[in-house]
């Protein structure tokens, strides 16, 4: 049975919150994707908020990617929980997008968390 194991390979395009929904009910029993990308994708606080339950729930996730997204604070604010409850998350990439300080700050809460996570800004 073939396995996704990122979804690069899948080259799903997770643009709203339903997406997201979808993807989460998909991988509940899922042990197999260690990356998501979301990368280049504009990411909602409520899809943030879906894309958290995943982060969280997910324990084999080792890879994140929302980067080169018109994000702003709130999505960032909404995923930073997830981020802190993941044990498997240890790459997240956040590259090219305007951090603000509030988005700052609740990334850097999560990373307090005490988790190995290495973030590409």
């Amino acid at each position: 049975m073939p396995r996704l194991l990122n979804t690069y390979e899948a080259h799903i395009a997770l643009k709203c919150a339903q997406e997201l929904t979808a993807l989460r009910e998909a991988l509940r029993s899922n042990s197999h994707l260690t990356e998501l990308s979301a990368g280049g994708l504009p990411l909602s606080p409520a899809a943030a908020e879906v894309l958290t339950d995943i982060v969280a729930a997910s324990p084999c996730l080792a890879s994140l990617c929302v980067g080169d997204s018109a994000t702003g604070d709130e999505a960032i604010a909404a995923l930073a929980p997830g981020l802190a409850r993941s044990s498997s998350l240890t790459r997240l990439d956040l590259g090219n997008r305007a951090l603000g300080r509030a988005g700052a700050a609740a990334l850097a809460r999560a990373l307090i968390s005490g988790r190995v996570l290495r973030c590409a800004l």
